[in-house]
C-alpha cells in the first residue's frame, strides 16, 4: 500500500487480521480497535503496578500509593508550587543561567 496506510496495516495485521481483512477495515473501525488496544494496554500496566505495590507492601515497603511506586503516562500530573527568593534569582544571574 501507499504512505500513511502502512502503520495502520501493520497494527491491524499485528492484531491478527490478514492483509486482506486489514484492507477491508474502515477508518472508524480502525480507530475503535486502536482505542480498545490502548485501553487494554493501560489496564495491564495499572494491574502490574497494583500487583507490584501489593508485593512491595507485603515485603515491608512503606510506599503509600501505587502511583508513588511507578508513574504511568496516563496518571494525572501533580503540580508542585515552588517559591523562588531574590537570593535564588541573584545566584542564577551570578552563574549566568539567567540575565
Amino acid at each position: 500500500m501507499v504512505g500513511d496506510y502502512e502503520p495502520i496495516e501493520a497494527f491491524l495485521v499485528g492484531q491478527g487480521l490478514t492483509e486482506r481483512q486489514a484492507a477491508e477495515v474502515t477508518f472508524k473501525e480502525y480507530l475503535l480497535r486502536l482505542k480498545a488496544y490502548e485501553k487494554k494496554k493501560t489496564e495491564d500496566w495499572e494491574r502490574t503496578r497494583w500487583q507490584t505495590f501489593v508485593a512491595a507492601r507485603v515485603a515491608g515497603s512503606k510506599v503509600k500509593r501505587p502511583q508513588d511506586l511507578m508513574k504511568l503516562p496516563t496518571d494525572e500530573r501533580e503540580f508542585v508550587r515552588v517559591e523562588v527568593s531574590d537570593e535564588d534569582i541573584q545566584a542564577l544571574i551570578n552563574i549566568g543561567l539567567i540575565k
